[in-house]
């Protein structure tokens, strides 16, 4: 199941037997709870506006993943952000930049953030 803000891009992706969600909204009612939403944004406020969207329809128990490149920092504020609400929150960086399709993409977490994840996921 996935969910892209362009609608080019989730035709071409159902094309080829993809699943896509309308919205953020729809995409989260149609997960098993708990639920887990790997995001891949841009770094900065594109990132900060979908977790804060997500913020507001996942319940406690579900877990953020920020695949993106974000700065750790800004992962640090945002797990932060979120402890109140119950909802987890993954830093799981892609390392590798514009080169990562040529010299290997890394994805960077912990076992601690990966222990948290509901075996479905």
């Amino acid at each position: 199941m996935g969910f892209d803000r362009d609608p080019a891009s989730a035709t071409r992706m159902s094309a080829i037997g993809a699943s896509f969600a309308k919205d953020l909204k729809d995409l989260v009612s149609q997960l098993p709870a708990p639920r887990a939403v790997w995001v891949m944004v841009p770094a900065g406020q594109p990132t900060q506006d979908t977790v804060d969207e997500l913020a507001k329809l996942l319940s406690p128990g579900d877990t953020i993943i920020d695949g993106g490149n974000s700065r750790f920092t800004d992962d640090i504020a945002r797990a932060e952000a979120l402890k109140s609400t119950g909802i987890h929150y993954m830093d799981a960086g892609t390392s590798g930049g514009i080169w990562g399709d040529r010299k290997s993409t890394r994805l960077n977490s912990s076992h601690v953030a990966l222990s948290r994840m509901p075996s479905s996921a």
